[in-house]
C-alpha cells in the first residue's frame, strides 16, 4: 500500500509541476488534492465503524464536484466503499461525514465555524485554507514551490479519536500539536 501511495502521489506531483497554466493548473491541483484525500482515507482509522459501511468524503465550498472527486466514489478504504458528497449552504451542520474537505473557495472565516461545529467529533477535517491547521483543523494542504504538501495537527485528530498512521505522519511537511 505504501508503494502505491507514493507512486500515485509522485505521478500527480509530476503532472502538477508541469507547465500548465490557468484552469488546467487548477484542475490538476484538484486532481492531486483528491488523490491525497483518497489516500488519507486509507491511513486514518475511525472509531466504531463496521466493515462495509460507506466512508463518506464531503466537499464543502466548491460549486460542483470535479471529475477527480467523482473518481474516488466507489473505491475502498479499510474495506469500506467511499461515498463522495458535495455540501452546500452556510455550514455543513447535520451532514454525516468521516472526511470533510473545506475548499479555500468557502472563505477563511468558514473554516473556524466548521472546526468549532465539529470539535471532538470523529471527522477528519482537511483544507487548503492558509493557517487551517493552526486554528484546529487536522490536515492543511500547503503549496511549497511547485508542489502540494500537507501539515498534520495530531492534537486535533487525537481530540476527535482519530488515529493517523505513522506512515502518513512521516510524509507530512510538519506535525503539530504533540508527539505522534
Amino acid at each position: 500500500m505504501t508503494k502505491a501511495f507514493w507512486q500515485l502521489t509522485m505521478l500527480l506531483a509530476l503532472v502538477i509541476s508541469g507547465s500548465a497554466t490557468g484552469s488546467a493548473r487548477v484542475a490538476e491541483e484538484q486532481a492531486l488534492k483528491a488523490a491525497y484525500l483518497y489516500n488519507f482515507a486509507k491511513f486514518v482509522e475511525w472509531p466504531g465503524h463496521a466493515e462495509g459501511e460507506p466512508l463518506r468524503l464531503c466537499v464543502y465550498g466548491m460549486e460542483r464536484l470535479g471529475a477527480p472527486f467523482e473518481k474516488i466514489r466507489g473505491r475502498t478504504a479499510h474495506s469500506r466503499p467511499i461515498d463522495v458528497a458535495l455540501v452546500t449552504g452556510e455550514a455543513p451542520s447535520g451532514v454525516r461525514c468521516e472526511i470533510l474537505f473545506i475548499s479555500r473557495e468557502a472563505g477563511e472565516a468558514a473554516d473556524v465555524g466548521v472546526i468549532d461545529l465539529l470539535a471532538g467529533q470523529p471527522v477528519l477535517t482537511v483544507s487548503d485554507i492558509e493557517g487551517f491547521s493552526n486554528r484546529g483543523g487536522m490536515i492543511e494542504f500547503r503549496n511549497v514551490g511547485e508542489h502540494i504538501k500537507f501539515v498534520v495537527n495530531i492534537g486535533a485528530s487525537r481530540d476527535a479519536n482519530l488515529i493517523i498512521s505513522a506512515f502518513l505522519l512521516q510524509l507530512a511537511l510538519e506535525v503539530q500539536g504533540g508527539r505522534p
